[in-house]
């Protein structure tokens, strides 16, 4: 029996980008979770495991997605947020879900996500 490919399904994504530090409205195909990795990587930081965390500033039923592993490999580009004491290494993809829990378009206006979002740059030369 042949594998069901399903037709792709585009839902806004905001992106924290620690590399070009920028926040971004993004396309995320919610139909493939693998796209998360896609938009969390980096050349120089592949990503092909994640972590969802939640924030007190973030509407109810939305989260941003990290790298599980993102502290543990050599980077240069962090980002944080109010509240959070260290700073998360990599990029962050902000979604949202309904109430089922299936993923569905972020509700938050990207300019409120710049407003808040601190950059870290390390340069890897000084180390």
């Amino acid at each position: 029996m042949a594998a069901r490919i399903r037709k792709p399904r585009l839902v806004r994504a905001i992106l924290i980008d620690a590399f070009k530090q920028e926040v971004r409205e993004v396309q995320h195909n919610a139909n493939d979770y693998t796209d998360i990795y896609r938009l969390l990587s980096h050349p120089t930081m592949p990503v092909d495991c994640v972590t969802c965390i939640t924030h007190e500033l973030l509407p109810k039923r939305e989260a941003i997605f990290v790298d599980d592993s993102g502290l543990l490999k050599p980077c240069h580009a962090f980002f944080r947020l109010p509240g959070y004491t260290q700073f998360i290494a990599g990029n962050g993809l902000i979604l949202g879900m309904d109430r089922d829990g299936e993923t569905e378009a972020a509700f938050s206006d990207v300019a409120d996500i710049r407003g808040i979002t601190y950059f870290l740059w390390k340069n890897p030369d000084h180390e």
